[in-house]
């Protein structure tokens, strides 16, 4: 993978193990993972942290990924931001839920389980 300026990326995900498995498979590939467990401790880590893609899960306790990222995009609108990329990574990979993550401004969607290939494929694209 070609060097970046920026290598943080935020995967926000309830599950350990799926946290664990894309923390192991982006370090490999020199890329600086940070991990949430739900939308809200995603806008925080956000806020604080610039990324240069997120990795969000759809259904999480306390704040789930769409509205994260409606709270994300409305924060960049009005202070002028840039927008971070932020990819739908969910198991829930029905049309409707394609739809709400469109709705919503995220930026691409992978259903799961992930393919490491489809994985970094997507993130290449964002560095």
């Amino acid at each position: 993978m070609a060097a970046a300026k920026n290598n943080k990326i935020l995967i926000v995900d309830d599950e350990p193990l799926n946290r664990l498995f894309l923390v192991d498979l982006l370090k490999m590939h020199n890329l600086d993972p940070s991990e949430a467990v739900n939308g809200k401790e995603a806008i925080q880590h956000w806020l604080t942290t610039d990324y240069f893609v997120i990795l969000m899960d759809i259904h999480m306790p306390e704040m789930n990924g769409i509205d994260a990222t409606r709270l994300i995009r409305q924060k960049e609108q009005e202070e002028g931001l840039a927008k971070t990329p932020i990819i739908a990574v969910t198991a829930f990979a029905t049309q409707e839920t394609k739809d709400d993550c469109q709705q919503v401004g995220m930026d691409d969607f992978l259903p799961k389980p992930v393919k490491i290939s489809e994985i970094m494929e997507i993130v290449e694209k964002f560095l």
